[in-house]
């Protein structure tokens, strides 16, 4: 993977983890941002989703849960950890 500021950046494990915690817990994103991109999407079962820049896999989580097939990819590791436990 090519190693720039963004990629060094978002695979630094201190910021990721605090991304995590911060998505999971941000009403903003879990009541307002998450249910108006999933509104705009419309009916995702059975579409193949790409999820490019995952994070903590909130909306891969989702997507999935509602039909969809999603493959989600992310640049920082202990990301994608979290996102297979």
């Amino acid at each position: 993977m090519k190693k720039d500021r963004s990629t060094e950046s978002w695979g630094n494990a201190e910021m990721s983890d605090e991304w995590i915690q911060m998505a999971q817990n941000n009403p903003h994103r879990i009541h307002f941002i998450m249910p108006f991109t999933f509104k705009q999407l419309g009916d995702v079962s059975g579409k193949v989703i790409l999820d490019l820049g995952c994070g903590e896999g909130g909306y891969s989580r989702e997507l999935a849960r509602k039909g969809a097939i999603v493959t989600a990819v992310d640049c920082a590791e202990n990301v994608i950890k979290y996102c297979e436990t």
